[in-house]
């Protein structure tokens, strides 16, 4: 287990397999994207446009070279906050691709979460507007079906935590255990972590709060690749790769 203290594995063995997953990704990138002009559901096209904003997030993250830079913090708040974004969506799609039997149901259950956040939104700001005399014309007709106010957060989906506290890794252990590395994203997303504020509470050690970039992009591309090959196993063949062969880490 060393040099992966952000998940659980197998060891050394599957510590050199995860550093290909990028690689991996990349070679399929071009061949799966082609299928978002085809027909499918729309979990699977949330599922394929997340992936390109994977791709194209952890391609610019990689050239900036992660394993150098990880210690400096003016690095660590530039790339940290785009790592949370796709960390959030992982471990949603993580959820609601892990039994083929709860997809749809999952995937609405999503959706209607997001309407609920989107209504919550509007709701403020046409309060908002409408404490400065309601001038703005653009909030006339809103772009979402707006909810109730008294709908009720999804109890799973209403919170990143509770998502992760589903999922399970291949020996069956919850994988929220990994929420302290979302915490540790979310300082820097706030702007609550800089060279000031790291000498006032931490003025021994300003690596405090790091994470590795890396092993979190191979563990994410580990799952999609997984994910390709379930779904698109023409994708797979054509670079003669089989869903039997592939380890799943997480």
């Amino acid at each position: 287990m060393e040099n992966l203290p952000i998940y659980i594995t197998d060891g050394k063995q599957v510590n050199e397999y995860l550093m290909k997953e990028l690689d991996r990704f990349e070679l399929l990138y071009s061949d799966i994207f082609s299928k978002l002009n085809s027909e499918i559901d729309p979990a699977r096209k949330y599922l394929l446009e997340e992936m390109l904003i994977f791709h194209s997030s952890s391609q610019s993250i990689k050239e900036s070279d992660p394993k150098a830079n990880q210690h400096h913090i003016e690095y660590r708040n530039t790339c940290y906050p785009i790592i949370r974004r796709l960390f959030e969506s992982f471990w949603r799609i993580y959820y609601i691709f892990d039994d083929d039997k709860e997809i749809l149901n999952r995937w609405n259950n999503y959706t209607r979460q997001v309407k609920i956040e989107y209504s919550k939104m509007w709701r403020d700001i046409k309060e908002q507007d409408r404490k400065f005399g309601g001038f703005n014309p653009l909030l006339k007709n809103l772009p979402v079906e707006m909810l109730p106010s008294t709908e009720k957060d999804d109890p799973i989906f209403g919170s990143i935590r509770n998502v992760m506290d589903k999922c399970l890794n291949v020996h069956g252990d919850k994988l929220s255990y990994l929420y302290f590395s979302y915490r540790i994203l979310s300082f820097y997303t706030h702007g609550n972590i800089n060279k000031a504020i790291l000498d006032e509470i931490s003025p021994n050690n300003n690596n405090f709060a790091i994470i590795k970039i890396h092993e979190i992009l191979c563990m994410m591309a580990n799952y999609y690749n997984w994910l390709i090959g379930k779904f698109w196993s023409d994708v797979f063949k054509k670079h003669g790769w089989h869903l039997s062969d592939f380890k799943k880490v997480c």
